[in-house]
């Protein structure tokens, strides 16, 4: 056994001083920037507005706080991004600087014991550092995230406080948190790439094909789809633009993903537990053969982009199964507010 395992305070305590050399790496340039934008989403299950009872049963959609379902599967992510120029005269390339949680649990969230038919408890935080450029007809990312996965992502504490402030108490918090996917510093590398592939005259209406991918210790996918946006009035903006537009801009748009699973860390354990420990660090872990290796994702969003430099959206998400034992496909929603400077 390899000492993160044996000692996870040390494991959190040099996650600490990662995300200090991020923030120290990226100091400069934000000190000579004269433009940036600062971007916050949260993702719930129950911001899809699909009540389900206890049982299972559909019961139609309501607003939130009027739904008494339990979280299941992809429960929820909080994501913060800053975004920033690196030069004066070229505004096309950014650097900026990420932080992200993101919590899963089974269906069944009462059963004190181990459900061996859903899915493992986990959670994921991290940080993270990104360049990319952005231009009318293409985008590209590189990225690198240093986290921790386990019980010092602080899933559990995360989930039982937006429990207590949003139903007022804590009989909705999940009992078998002490079988989450154990302890182990993260390292991912993300890539971003998308192309404009057609563009309708007056620019109300584009298409675009996207790659994204990952790998490390924690993720390793890779996915292709495209997304489409359709403008209620105004030209769109290039896709992915980060900072205000000279006019107000509400759309439409639908994304589609398909994604070939590699390793996933929040079903199978972390991936230096598997090759140094044999995966007995998470006492609840699924084998390669219980995952799905393609997953789709379909995301319908609402938009609006001000000229002013702040930005509202929603959406919706639908993905199909992620492990051979899940019961049905998952759902939830997102919110997201950015403003530019």
């Amino acid at each position: 056994m390899i000492q993160f395992c044996r000692y996870p305070q040390i494991a959190t305590l040099r996650i600490y001083i990662y995300l200090s050399i991020i923030f120290i790496s990226i100091a400069p340039p934000l000190a000579y920037s004269d433009q940036s934008s600062q971007h916050i989403s949260y993702e719930n299950d129950f911001l899809n507005f699909r009540c389900v009872d206890r049982d299972g049963k559909k019961i139609g959609l309501k607003l939130p706080y009027k739904c008494s379902n339990e979280d299941e599967w992809y429960t929820s992510g909080f994501f913060y991004e800053g975004r920033y120029q690196t030069t004066e005269n070229d505004s096309n390339h950014h650097v900026g600087f990420g932080l992200g949680q993101m919590i899963f649990t089974p269906a069944d969230l009462e059963n004190h014991e181990i459900i061996k038919n859903d899915r493992p408890y986990a959670g994921w935080l991290y940080g993270s550092y990104f360049r990319e450029t952005v231009s009318k007809e293409n985008y590209e990312r590189r990225e690198l995230e240093v986290g921790v996965l386990g019980k010092y992502s602080k899933a559990e504490e995360f989930q039982n406080l937006f429990h207590r402030k949003f139903y007022g108490n804590s009989k909705n918090n999940a009992q078998g948190w002490k079988h989450q996917i154990g302890s182990e510093p993260g390292l991912v590398a993300v890539y971003h790439f998308s192309d404009l592939m057609f563009r309708s005259n007056g620019h109300k209406m584009d298409l675009n094909w996207l790659f994204n991918g990952r790998g490390g210790n924690i993720f390793i996918d890779a996915g292709l789809g495209t997304i489409v946006r359709v403008s209620l009035f105004n030209p769109l903006f290039p896709l992915f633009s980060p900072y205000s537009t000279p006019h107000t801009v509400i759309f439409f748009s639908l994304k589609t993903d398909v994604k070939i699973v590699g390793y996933d860390a929040t079903f199978q354990g972390g991936g230096l537990d598997r090759v140094f420990n044999r995966g007995r660090g998470s006492p609840h872990h699924y084998e390669y053969q219980d995952i799905v290796p393609i997953v789709t994702t379909l995301e319908g969003a609402l938009a609006l982009k001000s000229h002013y430099g702040v930005s509202l959206g929603y959406s919706v998400f639908l993905r199909s199964k992620e492990f051979v034992a899940q019961s049905e496909n998952s759902r939830w929603g997102r919110i997201t507010l950015t403003g530019s400077f």
